[in-house]
This record gives C-alpha cells, sequence and structure tokens, in this order.
C-alpha cells in the first residue's frame, strides 16, 4: 500500500484520484517475482479454443455456405478421438484445421460465393500440403484425419476438435436448462429412441450444437417447447420441424428447462 500511495495515485483537474497501476505491476515483475522458476502447466478443464467458439465458430458457418458440407460417418469421428491422446493434441489438429477455414474462406474472393463441388471432396492433408504449401509441423496428431477427413468434413471435424479440448462441453450451459426430466418423460423419451422413431445421427449433432452455442446464456424462456425451439434448426437446407419423423414423433411435452437431460437421455441410448 505505501509503495501503491507514492508511485500510482494521481489527481485529475477535479481534484479526483485516479490510480495507474502500471508502477505497480512492473514493481511486482522487478522485485517479486523476478527470477522465479516458471510453471508449465496443463490444466484439464481448459477451455483451449479462441474466444470460447464464438469468433471461430462464425467462421465455420460462413465455410458452410461455400464448401459443401457432411456430416463425419460415425465410425470415422470414434477412430479420431482414440488417436488424439489428450486434449493438447486436439488443440494441435483445432488450431492447423483454422488455417485451413481462414485460407478457403478467402479463396476466390468476394466473388466466390460457392466453391466447386469437387473441392469439397479433395483430402485435408492433400489442401494443406499441394495448396497451402505447407510442411513442417503441419501434420495431424491422427492418421484418420490425414487419411479420411476430406474439405467436405471440416464443419463437424471443427465440432468434434472442439469438443476434444475440454473435460466437460456442457460446462457453460446455465442453470435453468439442466432440470431433471421425470421418471414418465425419460421412459418415454428412451422408448422413442429405442423404437428409432427418430433419427439420432441427425438429431443429436443439432441438439448438442445448440445447447453448446445457444444455452450459455439465460435468453430462452425456460417454458418454452423444446420442440418449437430448435424445430428451426437447419439440417442440409431444411429445418428439423420439416422432416417427418421430428415432426410426428418428438414429444411436444418437453420444455426447455430440461433439454440438457434430454439430450443426454437420448445418446445414452445411443451409445
Amino acid at each position: 500500500m505505501p509503495y501503491v500511495e507514492k508511485h500510482c495515485v494521481q489527481f485529475s483537474d477535479s481534484g479526483s484520484i485516479v490510480y495507474d497501476f502500471a508502477n505497480a505491476e512492473q514493481y511486482l515483475l522487478e522485485v517479486v517475482l523476478s527470477g522465479k522458476p516458471l510453471l508449465d502447466l496443463e490444466v484439464r478443464t481448459i477451455q483451449y479454443t479462441n474466444a470460447a467458439g464464438s469468433g471461430d465458430s462464425g467462421n465455420v458457418s460462413l465455410l458452410a455456405q461455400k464448401v459443401k458440407q457432411v456430416p463425419l460417418p460415425r465410425d470415422i469421428a470414434e477412430n479420431i478421438l482414440k488417436e488424439l491422446r489428450s486434449p493438447v493434441e486436439a488443440l494441435h489438429c483445432l488450431e492447423l484445421l483454422e488455417v485451413c477455414i481462414s485460407f478457403l474462406l478467402t479463396t476466390g474472393g468476394s466473388f466466390a460465393q460457392h466453391l466447386d463441388d469437387q473441392v469439397s471432396n479433395k483430402l485435408l492433408s492433400k489442401y494443406i500440403k499441394q495448396d497451402l504449401l505447407m510442411d513442417d509441423g503441419t501434420e495431424f496428431d491422427s492418421k484418420t484425419i490425414a487419411q479420411q477427413c476430406q474439405l467436405k468434413h471440416i464443419d463437424a471435424l471443427w465440432k468434434l476438435l472442439r469438443d476434444a479440448t475440454v473435460t466437460d462441453v456442457f460446462a457453460s450451459v446455465r442453470p435453468k436448462y439442466r432440470a431433471p426430466l421425470s421418471e414418465r418423460q425419460k421412459q418415454a423419451v428412451q422408448a422413442l429412441a429405442q423404437q428409432k422413431k427418430l433419427d439420432l445421427d441427425v438429431l443429436l449433432p443439432v441438439m448438442k450444437e445448440f445447447v453448446t452455442s445457444q444455452l450459455r446464456e439465460d435468453q430462452t424462456a425456460a417454458s418454452r417447447s423444446v420442440k418449437e425451439t430448435i424445430g428451426f434448426c437447419e439440417v442440409k437446407d431444411q429445418n428439423l420441424s420439416d422432416l417427418p419423423w421430428f415432426q410426428s414423433f418428438f414429444p411436444d411435452d418437453l420444455l426447455m428447462s430440461n433439454m440438457l437431460d434430454v439430450y443426454h437421455t437420448l445418446e445414452s441410448v445411443h451409445r
């Protein structure tokens, strides 16, 4: 405090006190912290992706308009997760993928709104080496990514890698959407999944993306219908509500307050 009072306090023209802590910060660095060993920490719960996925997810959405995107086959996604041994390796792949996204978004400038479908079938690894001319340190930490992932898989791959960099991708979901289902509702949802009334290969990725991106704030009413809310989510240029199986079989009585438990219940049957 004596140091702050002597070196960090100024008075404005009106006589009010103005604090400038830059001097105190420099003092701490030079006197207190100088010579201390650096710690290299690996914190498993850290959110590695930039800006918690805000800006980069926007770039991925823009890319989907330029390069046709399709989901990753389930077996390929599972193999990728097995080959990535830590969040750090997933982060390395994610950073490399974001370089590809940045270049693809600028390809053709503002005149090329949509790239040829042949571009979407190109292997990611070939695009990096042949088009971007990147060699040293640009290998994916997964043979499956290098050998099977194409530019049309970038959207699905980005989301897979993003989730692999954190321990709990649902950690930021607001409490108002975490209420448990009643036992009757849970059994009804499980029965729908077991009877294959719902296309979970389509539904679960859409639900997961909605939960992780939209439910980090309290803007959506907890009393609103899940079916009505996610019905506007797009799947291959059409809304979920336009799909016959969704319109016919997805329950009308599920509320957004139970959204996270609805997803987990469906996912537990799909595994």
